[in-house]
């Protein structure tokens, strides 16, 4: 105590489902809706079923190695794995920011490695053969998506307004993106103006 190093026992007597679930409100304001509704979903069903009911202060490094196991086991990719381990790492983290716990029991884990993948580059014929192959509207979307370089909830999001078609440019204002089996509109990573050539109207 007297170098102000000793933490009360009581206050990591919380369980992690109801620390989890005041950090994420704490940190909801700061986060895009579609990671909010992510972070909700790790939490409450791969999260919350190990730990829900034990204390912040009784979790310990192994019973995180042991976790992260058995979602292998259960066949979760390691995509996913990580995804809800970081999301652990976070709640364990500001738990030790507010004083609850001296260390994160998130620390000395071994997670699962992501595949390593090359990406196929479509050539520009390719590109042409696949644009000649699609239906309209699909054959313009193709088209923003390829020569626009716009990710595909940028051109979802592409209204009349957002679209100078003399000076043939895109103003890529906002996003969207699925989330709780419905579309929201969110700002996008980027506002830029790109110009881009397009067959067609």
């Amino acid at each position: 105590m007297a170098r102000g190093e000793w933490i009360d026992p009581d206050a990591a007597k919380i369980t992690v489902k109801e620390w989890g679930e005041r950090w994420l409100t704490s940190a909801s304001p700061s986060l895009k809706a579609k990671t909010c509704a992510s972070y909700g979903s790790l939490l409450r069903t791969l999260i919350v079923p190990r730990f829900g009911k034990v204390e912040v202060g009784q979790v310990r490094p192994i019973m995180i190695s042991e976790w992260v196991a058995s979602l292998l086991r259960r066949g979760l990719s390691a995509s996913r794995v990580r995804q809800a381990y970081r999301l652990m790492s976070q709640i364990m983290t500001a738990a030790v920011n507010n004083d609850m716990i001296k260390f994160s029991p998130c620390r000395g884990v071994r997670l699962p490695r992501m595949p390593e993948t090359e990406p196929h580059i479509l050539t520009g014929e390719e590109v042409e053969r696949l644009i000649a192959a699609m239906r309209v509207p699909h054959d313009l979307l193709v088209q923003l998506l390829a020569y626009g370089g716009l990710r595909i909830g940028e051109a979802f999001a592409l209204r009349r307004r957002h679209v100078e078609i003399q000076e043939g440019v895109l103003i890529v204002a906002e996003s969207l993106a699925e989330i709780g089996g419905g579309m929201s509109s969110t700002p996008p990573s980027r506002i830029s103006v790109g110009r881009s050539r397009f067959r067609g109207s």
